[in-house]
């Protein structure tokens, strides 16, 4: 178990922190980089990583997939058999709803680079979009093992784990979130629904407060069914 000395009943959770501003970015976006240059280095070098890479995101983002995958597994074929080049495929078959070609594709990255934590990311964060609670926790707890600072697998670790009714450990994770990335809104959702299942609705309500603008209707708090059921609608995209 990922946190099996924990006792949820007794459990001690500190105020959440104070909300920081969003900041500004000023950065100006990214130009898309030369496709022709970039199909030309490709064609001399097809085994290049980076510019497989830098192809297949050029040509994602003008909405070419099937051209986007067979940059990638060109430069695979060629030698080039990575995890980011495996991971990158996985990304853009996730995102078509391929799912089985995605785990696939990850599951071949980890055998290349066991230990690699965006490949681990990956398969965890997937695993909780098919629903596959148990399946998730295992890459997302080598994860945090492995980068303790990292507040997003410590998020869908919360998630999985509270699927399971593993309260306790959901709560720690959620929390450890919260502490990491203080503007993850749903990372304080997490702890508050946590602790409203676990009989604490005060202390709940406190993360609630912490982002108000995404619990509160017409200033008024909404009640944990409320926030449960919004946050269903917001994953599923209504």
């Amino acid at each position: 178990d990922w946190s099996s000395d924990v006792c949820s009943s007794d459990l001690m959770v500190p105020p959440p922190p104070a909300p920081k501003a969003a900041a500004r970015s000023l950065t100006p976006p990214t130009p898309l980089p030369a496709l022709d240059e970039l199909k030309s280095i490709h064609d001399a070098r097809p085994g290049d990583e980076e510019t497989a890479l830098a192809l297949s995101s050029a040509l994602a983002k003008r909405g070419n997939i099937e051209g986007a995958l067979s940059v990638l597994q060109r430069a695979i074929d060629a030698g080039a058999d990575t995890a980011r080049l495996r991971s990158a495929r996985a990304t853009i078959l996730g995102g078509r709803l391929r799912y089985d070609d995605a785990e696939r594709e990850l599951k071949r990255a980890l055998k290349v680079k066991p230990d690699d934590l965006e490949v681990l990311l990956q398969q965890g964060i997937l695993a909780c979009r098919r629903a596959k609670w148990r399946e998730a926790v295992e890459p997302l707890s080598r994860v945090v093992r492995l980068d303790p600072h990292a507040g997003h697998a410590y998020f869908y670790l919360g998630e999985a784990l509270s699927k399971l009714d593993r309260l306790g450990e959901a709560l720690e994770a959620y929390h450890r979130s919260a502490e990491l990335e203080p503007d993850n809104w749903r990372a304080f959702k997490g702890v508050g629904i946590v602790l409203d299942r676990m009989g604490r609705p005060a202390e709940a309500a406190e993360y609630y407060r912490a982002h108000p603008d995404e619990f509160t209707v017409g200033g008024q708090l909404q009640p944990y069914e409320d926030v449960a059921h919004a946050d269903k609608n917001i994953k599923a995209g209504v």
